[in-house]
């Protein structure tokens, strides 16, 4: 996961001039955000400590991201993160409303 991360961190200001160009990423990075995609949304939605971790991590480097198709990836896994964080929270509240 690393690897790709890395693949789509390095490829923003080449992206942008691909898209200005095609309308779309290149197809590097389109193959790294879908195997990072798969992979993300996995632990997102299973592990509420890793999607905190990535809200943290991810709101900061969203603002320096360029690439319209990279903000629009990064923005679709917060909204699952955020998601996850607040189920996550829901369900510890009610759990202990409901201890014996």
């Amino acid at each position: 996961m690393h690897a790709w991360l890395q693949q789509i961190a390095g490829d923003d200001a080449r992206a942008i001039l691909i898209e200005e160009q095609t309308g779309q990423p290149p197809p590097r990075l389109q193959l790294a955000l879908h195997c990072a995609s798969q992979t993300l949304k996995d632990e997102i939605a299973n592990q509420p400590g890793f999607a905190l971790q990535f809200l943290e991590r991810a709101a900061p480097a969203f603002d320096s991201l360029r690439s319209r198709y990279l903000q629009a990836w990064v923005a679709e896994l917060m909204d699952l993160a955020r998601s996850a964080v607040a189920r996550y929270v829901a369900d510890s509240v009610l759990a202990e409303l409901f201890k014996p």
